[in-house]
């Protein structure tokens, strides 16, 4: 029988958020309690739930908020908190006059001072917390989850305040060597950036990346920490306990093209896409009638106002921002291709990459460097078309790919058994236990 351990775990964005980390870590979370591990998740607090609570077996205990926007998004008050899925209507609401004045300061002042990141804000309510914890039991390990970096420098107070605790690091993305997509003023903090994250490696009893491409970049950046660092790769739950109904009423005569996730600047934007249906529609004109493109997740005002601005694409384009992940697989069922646009680097793997896998669906994956992370991990995937978005369109014999594809592979799944063989590394029994491994390894 495997002995029981006692785990806190320091993350802002836990259930019932919907992002990479809240899904991964809620996933791992609730598997190690379900298997008699006591574990403890220091998150965000919410206005609809206690401050400690219990939910499936996990201890959650919920303080402070995750950033000033989220302080805006609670105050305020608007019809939807930021950061939570419709569950009737599918419409991006652009907030009100104030959220949107809110946000605007966020992005042009806020941004510009804040340190580390944008939960510097949650760090001295989580850190109190945290500390209280540790003084009122005997935990077995300290899991800090990154992004945000503030959750490291968490848990780099608590090593130094309790230096015997086995402290694992997990990074989801990297922090002072994030070069397109810059977390922080760069003219402020460069040099702070990699001396702190230096000093959370040189504590950090072990470090877990979700790529290969991450450990190399570390490891090119931060060779004495090298042997600390294990991949742990993207998670896929399959199996929901509660698996929510959501009816598109889709006309199933067109075309229907999926794309769950967001936008960054300069590391993930739709532009690309845009222009290869801007092209491929004159070329083609039957398919202007045909194409509904469908963008789930959330989508800021800065990208809607970009995709707005081609008014000819405006009946091609549905925008629904987040859905209940829980409603996802139903989405995807309805859908005909799975859309994905790839990051301007070659270390970041989008979370859904793991997703779209399970979906048996064909994929369009458009890219634009050459070492691209999702065409690598999808090289045994038997229908997916690559497209390089610097040449996307450029030609009549690349548009005719497209077409070609979407005419030949439309209502085309994979068998069942294959994506079974695809998925199996990255399910939640396998990914929990090789984080327990980790962890056991140094003790």
């Amino acid at each position: 029988m495997v002995q029981a351990v006692r785990i806190l775990l320091i993350s802002p964005y836990y259930f019932p958020n919907i992002n990479p980390r809240a899904h991964r870590w809620t996933s791992i979370a609730e598997e190690w309690a379900k298997n008699g591990h006591d574990i403890h998740v220091i998150c965000s607090k919410r206005n609809d739930f206690a401050n400690t609570s219990t939910h499936n077996k996990v201890t959650i205990h919920r303080t402070g908020y995750n950033s000033l926007k989220d302080v805006f998004y609670n105050v305020f008050k608007p019809k939807k908190r930021r950061g939570e899925p419709k569950t009737s209507t599918f419409e991006v609401e652009k907030g009100s006059r104030l959220i949107t004045f809110l946000v605007w300061f966020n992005e042009t002042f806020w941004k510009k001072i804040y340190f580390p990141d944008d939960a510097c804000v949650w760090y001295l309510p989580a850190r109190k917390k945290a500390i209280q914890l540790l003084n009122e039991k005997k935990f077995d390990a300290l899991i800090s989850v990154s992004l945000p970096f503030s959750s490291h420098l968490i848990g780099l107070y608590c090593k130094k305040k309790f230096p015997e605790i086995n402290w694992l690091v997990d990074i989801g993305d990297p922090f002072s060597l994030q070069f397109n997509h810059q977390l922080n003023n760069h003219f402020f903090y460069k040099s702070l950036n990699v001396s702190l994250e230096k000093k959370v490696f040189k504590l950090a009893d072990s470090i877990s990346v979700t790529t290969e491409g991450t450990k190399k970049l570390y490891e090119k950046y931060f060779s004495t920490f090298g042997n600390k660092i294990s991949v742990i790769p993207p998670l896929l739950k399959l199996n929901y306990n509660d698996i929510y109904n959501f009816d598109l009423g889709l006309d199933l005569s067109k075309t229907h093209i999926g794309y769950f996730g967001s936008f960054f600047k300069h590391i993930r934007e739709p532009d690309g896409f845009l222009m290869l249906l801007k092209r491929i529609f004159p070329e083609f004109p039957e398919l202007k009638d045909q194409i509904i493109v469908h963008f789930f997740g959330e989508i800021s005002e800065y990208f809607i106002r970009k995709i707005e601005k081609h008014k000819n694409l405006q009946n091609n384009i549905i925008l629904y921002g987040l859905v209940p992940r829980e409603a996802i697989p139903n989405i995807v069922s309805q859908m005909h291709f799975l859309l994905n646009i790839s990051n301007k680097s070659n270390y970041q793997l989008p979370s859904k990459s793991v997703d779209y896998l399970a979906s048996r669906r064909p994929i369009i994956n458009i890219h634009s460097i050459k070492k691209d992370l999702f065409k690598l991990f999808f090289a045994d995937y038997p229908m997916i078309l690559n497209v390089n978005e610097s040449l996307s369109g450029r030609s009549k014999n690349e548009l005719e790919n497209l077409k070609n594809y979407l005419e030949i592979n439309k209502g085309k799944v994979i068998e069942v058994g294959e994506m079974f063989k695809l998925t199996e590394p990255f399910l939640v029994k396998r990914i929990s236990s090789d984080y327990l491994r980790l962890l056991r390894k140094n003790d």
